[in-house]
């Protein structure tokens, strides 16, 4: 479930069944310069990295003290690892007490607020998302740093031939993929990386609308069984023209520069007992395990 910045939410806390009330306040990133022991204490080198700030507060709607401990949230991003945020960091009611986080207790009835911070990078604003109850499976409650409703990647489903925006990072990441004429094929000229396979066979055009020089990799849909994202094979391969291009990550002709369109037909081995129930979708790059948050293409070979 989905809530906006200034929406309450309920959450349980997962080990006592305690009750408590979150109110997101505010959301932001403040640059590495202000804060360079911090990222250095937690080995965030990267030359954009950043921080990235949530003030909420914690209502105990409980008949007993609760652990604040245990109403931290998880963070997800894009290009940055997900983890619990640090509310130790900045300065926090508690600190100034010299109490340690894990023993501050909330009484019954009471609101406290809270500020914490999770590293993360200058691409990470728009997916960036904190979720509670995080042993959850499904139905977890999130709060993203940029509503749905601004995203130009928003989740979705989308007809073939239909441009969808799968980068919406700074102005610097832009990335537009239309997907057509998308097939499955039992063989081809290529070689396969897996016996008892086929291929998927698709016409791509990605466009880069941003600064930076992006991979056509980064166009390539995801494979999804049963809500399950899978590894795409070694064997994928983009072909432009009569040219293969293999091994993108190495490859200079698989780089889109800004401003450029490259077009071509994609090939996707995948073993033939996912193949007939496989879908494609585009997973967001923060919540990539979220079905709800992807963006689906309409094609399903079993329809």
């Amino acid at each position: 479930m989905t809530y906006e910045i200034g929406e309450s939410f309920k959450v349980t806390d997962e080990l006592t069944d305690d009750p408590y009330e979150i109110t997101v306040k505010k959301i932001w990133n403040e640059a590495s310069d202000q804060h360079k022991d911090y990222l250095k204490d937690v080995d965030q080198l990267a030359d954009n990295a950043n921080l990235t700030f949530i003030t909420y507060t914690v209502k105990n709607l409980g008949d007993e003290s609760i652990s604040l401990f245990n109403s931290i949230p998880e963070f997800y991003a894009n290009d940055t690892t997900s983890g619990q945020v640090d509310i130790s960091y900045p300065d926090n009611g508690f600190k100034k007490e010299e109490k340690d986080p894990r023993d501050f207790e909330i009484k019954p009835n009471d609101t406290v607020e809270v500020t914490g911070v999770h590293d993360s990078t200058t691409y990470s604003k728009n997916t960036a998302a904190f979720t509670w109850e995080a042993t959850k499976k499904d139905d977890k409650p999130i709060v993203l740093q940029t509503s749905i409703k601004k995203r130009k990647d928003a989740p979705g489903t989308y007809k073939q031939g239909e441009p969808i925006q799968i980068l919406d990072e700074t102005e610097d990441r832009q990335l537009v993929a239309t997907i057509d004429n998308i097939e499955l094929k039992d063989e081809t000229d290529i070689e396969k990386d897996y016996d008892n396979s086929s291929w998927f066979v698709m016409d791509i055009k990605a466009e880069n609308k941003g600064k930076q020089e992006i991979n056509v990799q980064e166009a390539y849909p995801d494979l999804v069984v049963d809500d399950k994202l899978r590894a795409n094979s070694r064997a994928d391969f983009f072909k432009v023209g009569d040219h293969l291009i293999e091994q993108t990550s190495e490859n200079d002709q698989a780089i889109i520069t800004p401003g450029e369109e490259l077009e071509g037909t994609l090939y996707i081995n995948v073993l033939n007992k996912y193949a007939k129930d496989m879908e494609l979708y585009y997973m967001d790059k923060g919540l990539t395990t979220n079905i709800d948050f992807a963006q689906k293409l309409d094609y399903n070979p079993a329809h």
